[in-house]
């Protein structure tokens, strides 16, 4: 059976806008979220990890216990984890 070891927040997040007028804009989705964890991947590989490690480092980083468990309770072996970039910080934070 497949799992889910780590879920990604979609909603509200601050991304770039095609509109004219605007350069920044709030959008919620799937797409968002997928990059939200691409983007991580991305950082801890440019620290100079393996692959392995970055997948590693990204479950160990995510917040624990911040999904309503009901919304996974039928979903044996899916842990309660949500990826967290510290707020934009994430690679400053492992440096120091």
């Amino acid at each position: 059976m497949l799992c889910v070891d780590v879920f990604s927040d979609g909603v509200n997040v601050a991304t770039l806008s095609n509109a004219d007028n605007e350069f920044v804009t709030i959008k919620s989705g799937t797409s968002l979220a997928a990059a939200q964890g691409a983007a991580l991947i991305a950082t801890f590989l440019s620290l100079n990890d393996t692959v392995d490690e970055a997948i590693l480092r990204l479950k160990d980083l995510a917040v624990g216990d911040a999904i309503n468990q009901a919304s996974i309770v039928d979903k044996p072996g899916t842990t309660n984890k949500i990826l967290y970039n510290y707020n934009g910080q994430v690679g400053l934070n492992l440096l120091n």
